[in-house]
């Protein structure tokens, strides 16, 4: 998480934005993945950029995957909210083996621009729409999950999104759609944010199935949520690192930071909390260990 600001100010978001120490972050997680090489003899790493919005310390992210493949074998991927995310630039980091991307849309713009908008109250639908299919010209191999929120009663808006990705992506196997109900993460508008039934939610799939449309019905395929693997962690703008990146504002989730030499000095109680489903072999421990709720994101 380079920085925890973002350009948009999404009405269901958890996030607060008051994080926003980055300065030479990047340079102290290059040395940090230096060590981890060459003084731990890791041979692969996996680097998700995460915010806030990524994209918007573009720059930094270049820099990182530059100098990670250029020591050990790298894979990359993104959650973004797309605006910045132009065909240049996704050229570039797919190049540097940033290849699997999530993107979020909340039906087609008549209700997403209503929820997703710029910190500036601005609509977003039309530009994000245009970066993602401008990809298709591309030859390289990439993944981009659309993710679709559903909201109660905005079917008929999704369903006329639907309609158009089937018309400019079905044919593309690069693209899959993973469509859910919307979540209460613990934002300020939590108690107006309105939940869609299952049938909604499973219409939708069905309709989009209908059209053509790759469907993903779980967008972690590996069953596990990130926060419960050992070896994932999170490092935060202002160095600290946590496990979730849900849970931001609580100390059992500040489980170590970088030092000034960047060792990650980590808290090993505070890491087993969040491990503990590969002790205790509880599926719901795995999936979301801050609710141990067997569920699926």
């Amino acid at each position: 998480m380079l920085s925890e600001q973002c350009n948009f100010r999404c009405i269901y978001c958890y996030e607060k934005f008051s994080n926003n120490k980055v300065n030479d972050l990047d340079q102290r997680i290059i040395k940090s993945i230096h060590k981890l090489v060459y003084y731990y003899n890791i041979d692969r790493l996996n680097m998700s950029f995460f915010g806030g919005e990524p994209m918007l310390y573009y720059d930094k992210i270049i820099k990182i995957m530059e100098y990670s493949n250029s020591i050990i074998n790298t894979h990359g991927d993104m959650t973004t909210n797309g605006y910045l995310l132009n065909k240049e630039k996704f050229e570039k980091l797919v190049k540097l083996n940033v290849r699997e991307y999530q993107i979020t849309f909340d039906g087609y713009k008549d209700y997403h621009d209503k929820v997703r908008i710029t910190i500036g109250k601005t609509p977003t639908f039309d530009m994000i729409f245009k970066n993602i299919v401008s990809y298709k010209d591309l030859k390289e191999d990439f993944r981009i999950t659309i993710r679709i929120h559903m909201h109660k009663n905005n079917f008929s808006s999704v369903k006329k999104l639907i309609d158009l990705l089937a018309d400019y992506l079905a044919d593309d196997k690069r693209y899959v759609l993973f469509l859910r109900s919307i979540s209460r993460l613990g934002g300020p508008n939590d108690n107006a944010i309105m939940l869609p039934s299952r049938e909604e939610v499973e219409d939708a799939i069905t309709y989009a199935k209908s059209r053509g449309l790759n469907i993903v019905l779980n967008r972690n395929m590996s069953n596990f949520c990130y926060a419960s693997l050992p070896n994932s962690i999170v490092i935060r703008a202002d160095g600290k690192i946590s496990k979730c990146t849900v849970d931001l504002y609580s100390d059992r989730n500040i489980v170590g930071y970088l030092d000034s030499n960047e060792n990650l000095v980590l808290d090993q109680d505070k890491i087993r909390f969040w491990a503990r489903g590969f002790f205790t072999g509880n599926l719901g421990e795995l999936r979301c260990p801050l609710t141990g709720e067997d569920i699926y994101d």
